[in-house]
């Protein structure tokens, strides 16, 4: 809209006011004269003091009346030149979709000029739709009275501009428009999806890596581990055998790296799940200081454990998650500490809702930490001393893991320490007091991969004098020899199966009592495997399959799950655990039961 345009209108509303208040004082003279005879108490003697009279009245009534006049005119003024002054385009159209008015910045918003504009239709900047089509539309709207939508317009040199529409009917005859540019927002939307999809597609690559690395490694740790320990059962020279029990020993710390990788990273993905089932507290701090004991004694350190009264015997939580950040550090603590001790106290806070926040604080007499080192060693790959001279190792993982753990449990992980002077590890945990006579879940041994050094023996299996027929299905050479070498020192007799294919082969051939299962094989993987065993059973018969695999990741256990199989055992694996899990088969033990949702156990390595 021009400026000559704009003055135009502005001088005939002007005028218009001017007329509108002249009929007002006419107006109100004449309603005066005709009324004053019956209003006023007194009639007016002469013509001229009916004029007066009227006169002052009519006064009065635009004294009243004009005020607000000028205050309607000052906001439509005010109305005119926002509108004006927008970057925001305006529009009035008619029912036919012919422009009536519209404001520069439409004009500027699609390059053409105010009398190009007034010429055309809203039917000329559509991208599809028909002069009849834009009509119909415009119809519908003045009869809803309102419509907001996005649509395109079509630019004067050609290109399309995205825009939202908020359309008002007015009078049953028009439409009034205010039109907003959407293009950058749209533009911004998709590269933030594009983003989003990029980064998904990353996290996911991720992941592949990680599972991959994970079973790359395992498969010939479980080699090493298995075999260390089968050398060890034999007869051996006091010297070998403190050679071999420093290659078990570095075998496992090199396995505590890739857990605490492994972990990290599926707290990053957001794929770590917290449990919540019933357990003890206290139970689960002395199965830790009992795993830990050997070593602390080794040190000369004691090592003691406390459990306030205002602990509850049972709470609904994460036992697993719990067992791992004592574990850690409580190893810690043992590791940077010489002289004195270690204790580990637990206490607890109740409301008469039932929550429960429990607080444990793992304190040590050892080397401590600066106030400067504090905050950094809760960050990933930061430790309190990283220099080329160290005394201690790791990886600077395990506190990030445990503050990461805490946060996804409700709570928080801190520290009081001072150099030389000790430290003080507490952490925090929300939880519900579990509700009397609930059974707690079964908690399993402290897993030896979290406290390298600790005394793992695990109490052995009786053995059996039953013969196990047991079809292992196996690719990996050394993990075959491995497997066969137990079993058969166990007594039983083993089949071997090179692949999936082979392994449904071999079952349907004749009946099995134990089905040994590795999940990655060529040609057919074990989940392939499994399915097609299950689904070729007789009905009544479920042969118990265990999963013995690399792969370790919660995806991994559910897949295992949903395939069919019974028991998840990851490598690498203890010995005595794939024993006791045989013999359980051996003495008719059900670990799993037979109904659709068996139960995973047996897993030695990621706590889940």
């Amino acid at each position: 809209m021009t400026k000559d345009s704009i003055r135009e209108i502005s001088a005939r509303r002007k005028r218009t006011d001017i007329v509108l208040v002249s009929l007002l004082v006419f107006g109100s003279q004449l309603l005066a004269m005709l009324t004053l005879p019956a209003l006023l108490p007194f009639a007016p003697s002469s013509l001229w003091q009916a004029v007066l009279t009227a006169g002052v009245v009519s006064i009065v009534v635009l004294a009243l009346i004009l005020p607000l006049m000028l205050r309607l005119t000052r906001k439509v003024q005010y109305a005119e030149k926002a509108i004006d002054s927008t970057n925001e385009g305006y529009w009035v159209i008619d029912a036919d979709s012919n422009f009536v008015e519209v404001n520069p910045g439409y004009c500027r918003m699609m390059g053409y000029s105010h009398a190009q504009i007034m010429k055309m239709c809203i039917a000329d900047f559509e991208e599809v739709a028909t002069t009849a089509q834009i009509r119909a539309q415009v119809q519908r709207i003045i009869q809803k009275g309102y419509e907001r939508f996005e649509t395109r317009h079509r630019h004067l040199d050609g290109h399309w501009i995205e825009l939202e529409i908020t359309v008002t009917g007015v009078d049953n005859r028009y439409l009034v428009a205010f039109l907003r540019d959407i293009g950058e927002r749209k533009a911004a939307d998709a590269a933030l999806r594009e983003a989003t999809q990029q980064a998904e597609q990353a996290n996911r690559a991720k992941s592949e890596f990680l599972a991959n690395m994970s079973h790359e490694i395992r498969t010939p740790m479980n080699g090493v581990l298995g075999l260390t320990e089968v050398v060890l059962d034999s007869p051996l020279q006091p010297q070998q055998r403190e050679h071999l029990e420093l290659v078990k020993r570095s075998a496992v710390s090199l396995l505590v790296i890739l857990n605490d990788i492994l972990d990290l990273s599926k707290i990053e993905a957001g794929k770590l799940g917290i449990e919540h089932v019933p357990y003890s507290p206290a139970a689960v701090m002395q199965e830790v200081t009992q795993a830990l004991r050997a070593r602390a004694q080794a040190k000369g350190l004691a090592l003691q454990c406390e459990t306030d009264p205002s602990v509850p015997q049972k709470i609904q939580g994460d036992p697993v998650r719990l067992r791992q950040i004592l574990l850690n550090l409580c190893d810690n603590a043992i590791k940077f500490t010489d002289t004195g001790s270690v204790s580990v106290r637990a206490q607890a806070e109740l409301t008469d809702t039932g929550h429960c926040e429990l607080m444990i604080c793992v304190r040590d007499t050892g080397i401590g930490i600066a106030a400067e080192k504090q905050e950094i060693i809760f960050q990933s790959f930061n430790q309190a001393d990283t220099s080329t001279t160290r005394k201690y190792g790791g990886t600077g993982l395990g506190l990030t893991i445990c503050a990461s753990l805490a946060a996804l449990m409700g709570g928080r992980i801190w520290l009081e320490s001072d150099a030389e002077q000790g430290s003080c590890f507490y952490f925090t945990v929300q939880a519900m007091v579990a509700p009397a006579g609930q059974e707690s879940v079964v908690d399993t041994p402290a897993d030896p991969v979290r406290s390298p050094g600790a005394d793992t023996t695990t109490a052995v299996s009786q053995p059996t004098n039953r013969r196990l027929q047991i079809l292992l299905a196996e690719d990996n050479p050394i993990n075959q020899r491995l497997t066969i070498l137990l079993l058969e020192r166990w007594g039983h007799d083993v089949t071997l199966a090179q692949d999936g294919i082979e392994a449904v082969s071999l079952f349907g051939r004749r009946d099995w009592d134990l089905v040994l299962m590795d999940m990655q094989m060529p040609n057919m993987d074990g989940l392939a495997a499994t399915r097609a065993i299950r689904a070729a059973e007789t009905k009544g018969r479920r042969t118990p399959i265990i999963a013995m695999t690399a792969n370790a990741m919660n995806t991994d256990r559910d897949l295992c799950l949903e395939a069919g199989m019974d028991a998840f055992l990851s490598k690498p694996f203890e010995v005595e655990r794939l024993r006791t899990l045989v013999n359980q088969m051996a003495c008719d033990l059900p670990f799993a039961q037979a109904g659709p949702q068996p139960a995973l156990i047996g897993d030695s390595q990621q706590p889940d």
